[in-house]
């Protein structure tokens, strides 16, 4: 039922991750939820482009600290991290992401993920990070 509701207000397909070839991931905007180890596709499009969505080191997003002048690892079983970025398999698309590896983080009410998406770390004139499809490099 809720696969349904959502085509119905999307207007588009939902699919499982293991259903997708990356034919249709170069060809199509995404609503990806789940991180690389709940979720192929996520792994998938982290494995084609390094630094996607954003930069990170292992099993974490770096977001630099501008009052600390360093960088801030969030782990994916910790955090549950939002991003809307460009699609690694074809930068005129967009992928809208919502990427944790704690399945608690996706349940009614969500346990254990922090979520820091909506906070001072978006992408933005003031970021410390590139928008630059392909970069993901913090600027100089």
């Amino acid at each position: 039922m809720a696969i349904r509701l959502w085509q119905i207000q999307v207007r588009g397909v939902t699919r499982l991750d293991t259903e997708v070839t990356d034919e249709e991931l170069a060809a199509n905007h995404i609503v990806l939820v789940g991180g690389p180890k709940l979720n192929s596709v996520s792994r998938r499009l982290m494995e084609a482009q390094p630094n996607w969505p954003l930069p990170r080191k292992e099993r974490a997003f770096l977001l630099y600290d501008r009052q600390k002048k360093v960088d801030k690892e969030l782990g994916f079983d910790e955090f549950l991290i939002g991003a809307v970025t460009f699609n690694p398999l074809n930068p005129k698309l967009r992928v809208w992401a919502i990427i944790c590896d704690s399945p608690d983080a996706f349940s009614e009410p969500a346990q254990s993920a922090k979520a820091v998406a909506g906070r001072r770390h978006r992408y933005d004139s003031q970021s410390p990070f590139s928008p630059e499809p392909g970069t993901g490099n913090r600027r100089e």
